[in-house]
């Protein structure tokens, strides 16, 4: 089931599970601390979606809307849960969601190595806008960024 999550039910405890599934999702040391998503999950301007799977969080997106504009800030997925279109299914669930909130854009960053992650985007029909140089930090590497038209 993958659900919105609603601010007014933000915990230390969803923020530990985030933290969690990014230190397990990512290969290289993931900079979030568990304050740091504590402290996103505040923010009135993001919205989080996860996944569960026998009542545990699996997956999580993070955006931030601005106006009509939306950024992906985080979307991972659990290792034990990799390769199950869970990443997929949260994008396509609120991709409609960002739509309702009257969004015609969705940018994002993904690592230039991160092959898997740039042919899911661009299956959804992200498009490569430009390079970030050294945007990324722990190995440092350039970012792409992409752009949805929604």
């Amino acid at each position: 089931m993958i659900v919105q999550f609603n601010q007014t039910l933000a915990t230390e405890s969803f923020a530990h599970q985030c933290y969690l599934i990014s230190q397990s999702g990512f290969k290289e040391n993931y900079g979030w601390t568990e304050e740091q998503f504590n402290q996103h999950l505040a923010e009135k301007t993001v919205f989080y979606f996860y996944k569960e799977v026998n009542e545990q969080v699996v997956a999580f997106a993070a955006y931030q809307i601005v106006l009509d504009e939306a950024e992906l800030i985080n979307l991972v997925v659990h290792s034990d849960f990799k390769q199950q279109k869970i990443g997929t299914e949260l994008l396509q669930f609120s991709l409609e969601f960002l739509k309702k909130k009257g969004c015609y854009s969705l940018f994002l960053e993904v690592r230039k190595s991160n092959l898997i992650a740039q042919k899911l985007y661009e299956n959804l029909g992200f498009a490569n806008l430009t390079i970030r140089k050294n945007y990324y930090h722990a190995p440092q590497e350039d970012a792409l960024i992409m752009k949805l038209i929604l």
